[in-house]
């Protein structure tokens, strides 16, 4: 995937930036390990690095907060929209969209919890979300965009196994079961007739 393969999108984002004054609002979905993140980067150097990101990761609520607040059947599943402050998010957005600083959490997916840090976010001309529930109503209805990056299993799965061996020392197995066990189904149950309604959909 790069970014000359979408020239579709980019002329439609800058039809909407010139177009408008107000900030452009774009989502980035996607099941897991899809290739998200990638285009946020291709993205974000295309347009010189003038675009505030909004990850969904950023805002889990947490281990200990999911025990607390969810039936134990789901009380481990990080792929349920419950998992992620999706308020907080749609607060920030806001306030990015009317020209607001905000100060995004921090979390740390090694301990699985959300720590007592943040990282200031400034506004710019276009803001993204991105991240497995970027695609939710709840954010949607502010975006003037909406994507859908998408992949072969075997593909994002090879992608996860390097991913979880370097952040939470998991081993090709346990992220094998992971995916099919939880990930893929909770991502078909709950997010994937959001994304299949994306404006645009990119293979990554």
């Amino acid at each position: 995937m790069s970014i000359s393969q979408n020239h579709g999108l980019i002329c439609k984002i800058d039809k909407l930036l010139q177009d408008n004054v107000t900030p452009i609002i774009i989502t980035i979905g996607g099941p897991t390990a899809s290739g998200k993140t990638t285009l946020v980067r291709q993205l974000n150097q295309y347009y010189s690095s003038k675009l505030a990101l909004l990850d969904t990761d950023s805002y889990y609520i947490g281990q200990i907060a999911m025990q607390r607040q969810l039936p134990p059947k789901l009380a481990s599943n990080f792929d349920i929209p419950e998992a992620c402050n999706l308020t907080l998010l749609t607060e920030h957005l806001r306030s990015l969209k009317s020209g607001n600083v905000i100060k995004k959490p921090v979390y740390d997916m090694s301990t699985r919890s959300p720590t007592n840090k943040s990282v200031v976010v400034n506004p710019h001309k276009l803001i993204v979300v991105e991240g497995i529930f970027a695609n939710q109503p709840i954010i949607t209805k502010f975006a003037d965009i909406t994507i859908c990056v998408t992949a072969p299993f075997e593909t994002r799965l090879a992608r996860r196994i390097e991913r979880d061996l370097a952040l939470r020392n998991y081993s090709s197995n346990q992220t094998r079961s992971y995916m099919l066990k939880q990930a893929e189904q909770a991502y078909n149950l709950y997010l994937k007739e959001f994304d299949d309604n994306a404006d645009y959909l990119i293979s990554g």
